[in-house]
């Protein structure tokens, strides 16, 4: 199954298994950070050439694999007694404010910049990756 689009997703969500509530919210923080800024950029070299390259690359396919205990650099560690509700809903108000959010994206830590669809696809593809869903 490929989840392309955050539509995709919330209906996704609803049936996440009580042990990914840690995954959910995880997900979320990426979203929050589009928004917000990522704490730590990879190198240059990453953001312009090797990120953008490994991005399309998932695009092209309409999913991702990446290491999936892997945190986001710099960022808050996730709460590893998160509740699959928490994460939830969690999700569902990144989802919302990120769909609200009419300012400028920040770059992404690894892939760099990217615009509102093509953050949206990564996203999607980041939430079906961690809920096993990637093809």
């Amino acid at each position: 199954m490929q989840l392309r689009n955050f539509q995709g997703v919330l209906e996704a969500i609803r049936s996440a298994r009580v042990d990914q509530g840690v995954a959910l919210a995880h997900c979320a923080q990426s979203i929050e950070l589009s928004i917000s800024g990522f704490p730590q950029l990879r190198g240059l070299v990453v953001r312009r050439l090797v990120g953008p390259l490994v991005f399309r690359r998932f695009a092209r396919r309409g999913f991702m694999k990446h290491a999936l205990k892997a945190q986001i650099p710099g960022a808050a560690e996730i709460d590893p007694n998160t509740t699959v509700e928490a994460g939830r809903a969690r999700l569902e108000a990144a989802i919302e404010a990120f769909r609200a959010h009419d300012g400028t994206l920040a770059e992404h830590f690894a892939y760099g910049r990217l615009s509102r669809d093509e953050y949206e696809l990564a996203h999607s593809m980041h939430v079906a990756d961690h809920l096993g869903l990637s093809s």
